[in-house]
């Protein structure tokens, strides 16, 4: 995770990101193995904006 946020491949952000930078990592968990990584991330992906929020404020 770390690599990925810190250094894109390709040394590029995406169009999306691109267009929107600086961004601030906000919450940050870490797994010993990119499997579980994964299924956290879709986890996250699934919920919804106020879930997000409250994972990130700790509400």
């Amino acid at each position: 995770m770390r690599s990925a946020v810190a250094d894109p491949p390709g040394g590029k952000a995406s169009k999306y990101t691109r267009s929107r930078l600086p961004v601030k990592l906000v919450y940050y968990q870490a797994y010993d193995t990119k499997s579980a990584a994964v299924k956290r991330e879709a986890q996250i992906k699934r919920m919804t904006r106020k879930g997000k929020l409250e994972l990130i404020y700790g509400g």
